[in-house]
């Protein structure tokens, strides 16, 4: 990948865990998205890309949940994507030409955010290079407003619905919702999109995650506020009654295992500055090697299998 052609878009100042593996050598491009612009409530998330780099030199290498050595992944960090405050949709432009570039080069994306809005700039560009993808959302919220707040028509809260708007027929699944509206689930009856609830059993969650993936390759989005918020604290629209974090991971593995591929993740909402122990900062460090980790165990091992012991 030229980087030249990408001058001007990007900065890096701290790169994830201290990797610099070439990018030429990595499998997994990580870029961050510090833009919290539409932020309704808290704002803060822009200073999450860092904050997620700084904890990530402070936690072991190997997670217990999958066994792998993420110092033995192959990883290049990018960088963050130089953001243009006031101006969403240039700064979603921006992000959107690095994405492509990632894909361009056959690397998957890890992008950290930064708002849930990033979502819509990157998928729209890995789209373009995949057919037959499903949407795997996993949030507290259904992002699903026309408009929010009034007249704003590309915010943290409609970024679904935007989406949906620009990729006809995506196949689209909402993980671990518990707050919504009228309006949006008027919406996402009309538009036969399923809502699966923490209060779904686990078995049903692999049901119907099975019915709606059916091979297909993944876009996984994860809004860290989809954990409970005596977990992650941390986050601009906290909601109560969240997955516990060993909940999340059997969710991840199996949307893993259950796909032909996942093809780019995002995870977004961290909120570092009303997280004064860095308990949620930590807890988003972990989850990016997590992520990291089963996709890269799948792609070499042929499925995620969670390990209950680790000798």
């Amino acid at each position: 990948m030229s980087l030249g052609e990408l001058e001007g878009l990007l900065t890096l100042l701290i790169p994830l865990r201290g990797f610099n593996n070439g990018v030429e050598e990595s499998n997994y491009v990580v870029v961050g998205f510090p833009f919290d612009d539409t932020s309704s409530f808290r704002p803060g998330s822009r200073l999450a890309p860092l904050k997620i780099r700084e904890m990530s030199v402070y936690i072991d290498p190997i997670g217990t949940a999958t066994g792998v050595d993420i110092d033995e992944v192959k990883i290049h960090d990018l960088g963050d994507v130089l953001t243009i405050p006031g101006n969403v949709t240039k700064s979603l432009e921006r992000l959107a030409k690095v994405t492509e570039r990632i894909a361009e080069e056959e690397k998957k994306p890890l992008i950290l955010g930064g708002e849930h809005t990033l979502t819509y700039a990157a998928l729209s560009k890995i789209v373009e290079r995949n057919e037959d993808i499903a949407l795997i959302y996993l949030d507290a919220h259904t992002d699903l407003y026309d408009e929010y707040p009034p007249g704003q028509r590309i915010s943290h809260a409609t970024v679904l619905r935007r989406i949906l708007e620009q990729i006809h027929g995506l196949e689209v699944l909402i993980i671990g919702a518990r707050s919504s509206s009228s309006e949006e689930l008027s919406f996402a009856e009309r538009n036969n999109i399923i809502i699966v609830t923490p209060y779904s059993s686990l078995n049903d969650v692999y049901s119907i995650l099975k019915d709606t993936i059916k091979n297909r390759q993944v876009y996984l989005s994860l809004d860290i506020d989809v954990l409970d918020p005596s977990i992650v604290p941390g986050v601009g629209n906290p909601e109560p009654g969240g997955y516990s974090y060993r909940e999340l991971l059997h969710i991840l593995s199996w949307i893993f295992n259950l796909s032909k591929a996942v093809i780019g993740f995002d995870l977004v909402e961290l909120n570092p500055l009303i997280d004064p122990s860095g308990l949620s900062s930590i807890v988003a460090s972990r989850l990016v090697f997590d992520l990291i980790s089963m996709d890269f165990m799948k792609s070499s091992q042929g499925q995620v299998k969670l390990i209950s012991r680790l000798l």
